[in-house]
């Protein structure tokens, strides 16, 4: 019986942490710092929801794609998975710097700033997430 109760709790800690992989003070909107002076289309964004639900969107013309991304707090990285419909492809990693509010991707400098605290059910349907 106790065993049955501590892997209940253990399944239920899990779980718990799956549905809130993404902290406060990531959710939202983040958007590139610099662009080239030619065009503001080739600005990378990052759109990250509480539940992992996301997106990266960049270019010019833009090109995007869903991610599921979870938070790694020893490390202070998003890891993510993209994805092009139900297929998962490449995975990815973003720095988060708490000093300096800011992300930016594991494999090439991209600083980005939060431009939103929030990414809202308009927003998922405005880049095709719903």
């Amino acid at each position: 019986m106790r065993l049955a109760f501590a892997l209940a709790l253990a399944l239920a800690c899990t779980l718990s942490k799956a549905a809130d992989p993404i902290p406060p003070q990531l959710v939202g909107i983040w958007v590139s710092e610099t662009a080239p002076r030619s065009s503001e289309g080739n600005r990378t964004n990052v759109y990250l929801g509480a539940d992992g639900v996301g997106a990266i969107v960049a270019g010019s013309p833009p090109i995007g794609f869903k991610i599921l991304a979870t938070f790694n707090a020893t490390t202070n990285a998003v890891d993510f998975d993209a994805y092009e419909g139900k297929t998962r492809g490449f995975h990815g990693q973003l720095r988060y710097d708490p000093k300096e509010k800011t992300l930016d991707f594991a494999t090439h400098r991209d600083v980005m700033r939060r431009k939103s605290e929030t990414f809202s059910e308009r927003d998922r349907k405005e880049i095709g997430l719903q």
